[in-house]
This record gives structure tokens, sequence and C-alpha cells, in this order.
């Protein structure tokens, strides 16, 4: 027994070494181990006993092969945080919609009030490359690789303005510039001169009793007059642990102002999680009294992610005259 045993004995140090370095090496070892021990501690015992100490080990055994096989196929998990900036005057772009090649397109991060973002990357394999898109509107599309060895700050990232936009470039919130005069105001005569447009003239002299605006230029003012928009932020909201889902969290906006209605809503989700991925979203009320949503957050189970996580929700009301 012995002299079969010793080649075994003697090679069993590189034996252990070549089976540490990987999972299923290590169970192969464990099962070996506990073979050899069962053998040895339970060979005078009854017949009953050493079935049943054989399942306990069978068991043991194929439950930790369970686990580490499902930990080598669970996905990896990487946190990437960034800011989007103007090129030329370095401000901070709201809104910007971040989409990634492994994720859903019509799903897209957006970065919040001061430009940052935040987004997790689930990969299969450790070593793939992930393509990063930042659109926003009056700028001209940024895409990086994100490799899988690359830091988790991403840094600022500068998006250039499309050439002949007006409003790129102003600082966030900025009301856009008002518009050039047209061909009525050329058409008033200068000072000394003789108007031959009649309808400039008439423009001129003013009526004792100011004659009410027909029907149509009504219509026409009153479509013109500014929209009122309310726009509302949850802050940051904790998802729930693992696969389960937070409790549900409401955002809401109260009445619209004197005279409005309310015309359209706009709702998403900044930071770790967006609507429609990891997230539920649901209107529950759309009036002139109230626009209210809500929104749960799923957590994570990815392999080297923490369970929880933030995300903040954003709602945009607009209200245009009765």
């Amino acid at each position: 027994m012995l002299q079969l045993t010793a080649p075994v004995v003697k090679s069993l140090p590189e034996i252990i070494k070549q089976a540490s370095q990987s999972q299923r090496g290590i169970l192969a070892l464990l099962v070996i181990v506990l073979f050899g021990l069962a053998c040895y501690f339970f060979r005078g015992a009854a017949l009953v006993v050493r079935v049943f100490i054989w399942l306990i080990l069978f068991g043991g055994t194929a439950t930790y092969g369970w686990e580490i096989t499902r930990v080598a196929t669970k996905p990896g998990a990487a946190h990437y945080v960034g800011r989007v900036v103007d090129k030329v005057s370095r401000n901070p772009l709201s809104e910007a919609l971040i989409s990634l090649s492994l994720t859903p397109q019509n799903q897209p991060w957006s970065s919040d009030s001061d430009g940052r973002f935040s987004f997790w990357v689930t990969r299969r394999k450790p070593s793939d490359d992930v393509q990063m898109h930042v659109d926003h509107v009056n700028y001209e599309r940024y895409t990086r690789t994100v490799s899988s060895d690359e830091s988790s700050q991403l840094g600022d990232i500068t998006l250039a303005p499309v050439a002949g936009s007006s409003n790129a470039g102003a600082s966030p919130g900025a009301p856009p510039q008002p518009p050039v005069a047209g061909s009525n105001a050329s058409s008033l005569p200068a000072p000394g001169g003789v108007a031959h447009d009649h309808s400039a003239i008439a423009a001129m002299v003013p009526h004792a009793h100011p004659l009410a605006p027909p029907a149509a230029a009504a219509i026409t003012m009153a479509a013109a007059a500014p929209a009122k928009v309310v726009t509302l932020s949850s802050g940051p909201k904790l998802s729930g642990a693992g696969k389960d889902f937070s409790e549900w969290y409401r955002l809401g906006a109260g009445a619209a102002p004197d005279g409005y209605t309310v015309d359209k809503t706009e709702f998403w989700l900044s930071g770790d999680r967006t609507c429609g991925a990891w997230a539920e979203c649901r209107e529950l009320s759309k009036s002139d009294k109230e626009v209210v949503w809500e929104f749960r957050l799923q957590g994570h189970d990815e392999w080297g992610a923490p369970p929880q996580a933030y995300s903040e929700a954003h709602l945009r009301v607009t209200y245009k005259l009765k």
C-alpha cells in the first residue's frame, strides 16, 4: 500500500499548486481529499454509517461546486463616473445622453445639472471593451472606447458645439437669444424721408380709440405667449439590495399657474439606473391640479458591484396658456 501511495505523496505539493490555479481544480482536490479522509476514518464502520457519511460529503461537495460555478459565470461590473462640459466655455452640460454598446440604446443615462454622470458596465468577459457615446442638442457626438482596465474616473468629457449653433456654449439655464428684427423694421421711413409703404405710415399714426385685434390675431398672440416650465428633482434615492427593488418613491408638481394648463411632462432618472433598465417609472397623475410620478430602483447582484446604489429622479412640466 505504501509503495502505491509513495509517488502520489511525493508529487502532492505540485498537485496542490496546479489545482489551486482554478476553481474547478480546487473542487477536484477537495473531492479527492474528502474521499481519502472518509476511507481512512470510517473504514471499519458499519455500512449504514459509511453511506450516511458519504451522503453528507457528497452534499457538501455538490453545494460548493454549484456556488463556485455560479460565481464563475456571474458577469463582472465596473462603475464609471465623469462630467460633460462645453469645449469652449467649460460650462457643465446637463441632460447629455450617455449610451453604451452593451446596454439597450433606447435607455441612455443622463447627466445631471452639474454635468455629472454615473453608470455601471456589466461585462460577460472581463476583457470586453465598451463603446460609449455622448449626445447633446447643438453639440457634436462624442465617442470613446472604455477599456476593461480603465480607471473608474473618466474625467471631463468635452463636447464641441455644432457650427452655427446659437445656444451652444451658453451658460446652463441661460434664456435663448431674442429673435433678430425682420423686414417690418426696415419698412419704416428714415428720418425726413418719404414712406411709400402705406401700412408703415398707418402704423405710425396712433388711433384715438385703439381697435381690438381680430380673432385670428388674438389666437396668434396667445400661441406666442411664453410657456412656463417647472423642473423638480428627488435627490439621491437608494436602490434595493441585490435583485430586490426599493420602495416606490414619488416626485410631483403642484397646481398649474393661474391661466395655464399642463402641456407636456418629462420624467427621467440620472445616476445608477434609467427608466426601463433595472428601474420602473410610471405616471400616477397628470392634471392642472397635480402631476405625480413614482419610481423604484433595483439593486445589483453582479460580481464586484455593491448591492445598493443611488439614482436621482427628474421631472419637468411644461405649461401653456389656456
